[in-house]
């Protein structure tokens, strides 16, 4: 089936679209390659295989928890298909699909101002009844093109659109690493998305409001990252911050440099190009700035049954250790470890909230003397950093 992909009210480009799996098979006309995705314009052009990597990308990944059981109870075989019932509408930017032909406005089908179904997300976590009708449940929801591997869903807040992320089930730890990151920034002053825990039918849960507004596009590292190639004799680091440069984003480096900060001390070992990026204005694509740090659950060995020192050492996305990886910040003037003061016990409060089966007294205890000692190894780290 032929699809127009838009940018809001901009028709990029006739695509066309399986109808039975929601692949995107074909460019069958350019209307204009300037609000194109970000990765798809190559030397002025759409390039047609970066398309369709970019519209399968946008689907649930098939590693996310709870979507065997999605898939079976809707009777499809694959996320790409979930992108048709929504039209490819997400919350982190402004494309979608219309079917060619159709007058259908964004104003009146965008999720940032129109209602949306918890269909899709109460399946992802397991909450409706099993004797469901499928055939009845509304698919039109945000969560046909959420990222990640943690179960997640959109819901709507007093007009607001809060995004509830569930941990691991190990023992729920990325919940309230997401909220104690959170409190750190908020410490540090480090541009961030604010976390907090939630609870639903007794479970841990994090919140955290939208980023994105109706006017604005989030765009990954990852797409800027693979807009040019990278010289072999440039490290990932130094062409990633060059791309921000020659966009404009004049404190690349420093915004980086406290990314770099925050993953050191909370030990974030999955810190990939997609969770990191740049927003731009979606209608002039004037780039506005670093997107907000978000997604800081993966720390502090949560995975882990056992929190070991080669584990809280490992890192993204510029070097596989933070000792090496914080050797790329070049100021921490703006660093201020008194603001730190206490910030441990802080952790062991919100750890303190989870049932004593899965996260024992113990590794309680461990985890926040592991955040103290972060702190101190940076705090002397930059010590001997300010005496070169």
């Amino acid at each position: 089936m032929l699809y127009t992909l838009m940018h809001k009210n901009i028709p990029v480009a006739d695509v066309e679209i399986d109808d039975d799996f929601g692949n995107m098979l074909k460019i069958c006309a350019v209307h204009n390659y300037m609000h194109a995705p970000f990765i798809s314009v190559k030397k002025g052009q759409i390039d047609n295989g970066e398309l369709r990597r970019w519209w399968h990308s946008r689907s649930i990944p098939a590693s996310r928890d709870g979507l065997k059981n999605l898939l079976e109870r809707l009777g499809i075989t694959g996320t790409q298909e979930l992108l048709k019932h929504s039209y490819g509408l997400s919350l982190s930017d402004q494309y979608w699909i219309c079917p060619k032909n159709k007058a259908i406005k964004w104003s009146d089908v965008n999720f940032f101002d129109n209602e949306f179904s918890a269909d899709i997300g109460d399946l992802l976590f397991g909450n409706l009844p099993s004797d469901t009708d499928s055939s009845k449940l509304n698919l039109k929801s945000p969560d046909n093109t959420s990222d990640g591997v943690l179960k997640k869903k959109w819901k709507i807040i007093n007009g607001g659109r809060y995004l509830v992320k569930a941990g691991n089930s190990l023992n729920t730890q990325e919940v309230f690493n997401e909220v104690i990151a959170s409190k750190i920034c908020d410490r540090l002053e480090i541009k961030h998305i604010s976390y907090s825990v939630h609870q639903e039918n007794g479970r841990f849960f994090c919140i955290c409001p939208n980023f994105v507004t109706p006017d604005t596009d989030f765009v990954s590292s990852w797409q800027i990252h693979e807009s040019v190639k990278k010289s072999n004799s440039v490290s990932e680091y130094e062409h990633y911050v060059t791309q921000l440069e020659k966009l404009g984003i004049t404190d690349a480096r420093l915004q980086i440099g406290k990314m770099l900060v925050l993953d050191y001390i909370i030990c974030n070992i999955d810190r990939h190009f997609n969770n990191f990026g740049l927003i731009r204005n979606a209608e002039t694509l004037e780039w506005i700035g670093c997107a907000p740090i978000f997604d800081c659950g993966n720390s502090l060995c949560c995975t882990e049954a056992i929190i070991t020192k080669d584990k809280l050492n490992e890192s993204k996305p510029f070097k596989p250790t933070h000792t090496e990886q914080i050797q790329l910040v070049e100021d921490f003037s703006w660093l201020d470890f008194k603001k730190l003061n206490g910030v441990k016990d802080e952790f062991g409060e919100l750890l303190s909230m989870v049932d004593k089966a899965y996260i024992s007294e113990e590794r309680k205890n461990q985890l926040c003397g592991t955040l103290q000692s972060r702190i101190d190894e940076l705090a002397a780290y930059v010590q001997s950093f300010s005496k070169k």
